[in-house]
């Protein structure tokens, strides 16, 4: 049954912001020594309003499609998701405060990762207010994960391009990288509208959670440790075999 529109938006607030503080937190912990407080802030209030806009972008685009069942409008809103997710975020990173700055790799990632919990809270609470189940709910809860860990990674591509100054092509990457996960998202989008939600939607949209995960973790593992600065990069090194070492046995 649907529930009240209060109960609908706490639910979707919490849905939207307890993963991405979590992950913003674990993604961040290594770095904060290299990141500036305040950048980080504003990094947090600018993506949860461009993310409020990306999120009423996706239900215009929707309702337009939903007018014109085509195959090339199906295509064309693809396309113009991973478009305008991704100029949304360089034009974040491309602010003159950003511009070719290695720490700018990690405000990108918070960006991305404060735009996925918008456009959760978004979705999250037109799910809510209408009927659920409990495949549905299930569903809603991967559908948060898999939004946060994608916008985080992406987020932190574009940033890292924008510090190695090769915006053009890491623009380009992260749009094709991003057309196999909107192509899922909208057919989940579509299946969980149109029919009652069930066991296979549960398993789709856990596809597209799996796939945002390797995107994110790709961005974590190999983009995020070579943004720093070689001399940065030696100091986390020893300061990770600190960390690892085991103290000396006391000799009796």
């Amino acid at each position: 049954m649907p529930l009240s529109m209060h109960n609908a938006f706490t639910i979707a607030f919490i849905t939207g912001i307890v993963p991405a503080i979590t992950l913003l937190y674990y993604t961040l912990k290594e770095y904060e020594k290299y990141i500036n407080d305040k950048f980080m802030f504003f990094a947090i209030l600018t993506g949860l309003f461009l993310g409020t806009l990306v999120s009423f972008f996706h239900l215009i685009m929707w309702g337009t499609w939903a007018l014109n069942y085509t195959i090339v409008s199906f295509a064309l809103i693809i396309i113009s998701f991973a478009i305008f997710e991704g100029l949304v975020k360089v034009v974040f990173v491309q602010l003159r405060r950003f511009e070719a700055k290695f720490d700018t790799t990690y405000y990108g990632a918070t960006f991305g990762i404060i735009i996925g919990a918008s456009i959760t809270m978004g979705r999250t609470y037109q799910f809510f207010v209408e009927d659920v189940n409990i495949y549905q709910i299930v569903s809603i809860f991967l559908f948060a994960i898999a939004i946060i860990f994608m916008n985080g990674g992406t987020g932190a591509w574009l940033g890292y391009g924008c510090h190695k100054r090769d915006m053009r092509w890491t623009f380009i990457t992260v749009v094709l990288v991003s057309l196999p996960f909107n192509t899922l998202l909208f057919f989940w989008y579509l299946f969980t509208l149109a029919f009652s939600a069930s066991i296979d939607h549960v398993v789709l949209i856990a596809m597209v959670m799996m796939y945002g995960i390797g995107v994110y973790l790709y961005a974590y593992f190999s983009i995020m440790p070579k943004a720093l600065p070689l001399k940065y990069q030696r100091e986390r090194l020893k300061d990770a075999r600190k960390a690892v070492k085991k103290p000396k046995k006391d000799k009796s």
